[in-house]
């Protein structure tokens, strides 16, 4: 994939995605703000709206990045024990 590695970061407005990452990109990734979504020169956008990303469906991975994973609410709220519930 021709933007990996990609990270993805969790702000107060949404998913935004930074790629292809260098170790050489981290200092400025930082100075930049990127842990609340600040511009950089590998800023991407929201990771869904990627024309790459945005035609993929999610499977094994569908919760990841996207749910708290020490919520059991919040994986409830997405599905989760659906399956035993019905059984």
């Amino acid at each position: 994939y021709f933007l990996e590695p990609m990270v993805e970061v969790a702000t107060d407005k949404g998913r935004v995605a930074y790629g292809p990452v260098k170790p050489s990109d981290v200092k400025s990734l930082f100075d930049s703000g990127f842990l609340t979504g600040g511009h950089h020169k590998r800023w991407l956008g929201a990771p869904d709206k990627i024309p790459f990303l945005a035609k993929q469906t999610r499977l094994t991975f569908a919760r990841c990045g996207v749910i708290d994973p020490l919520s059991l609410d919040s994986y409830k709220s997405h599905g989760g024990l659906n399956g035993l519930q019905n059984a």
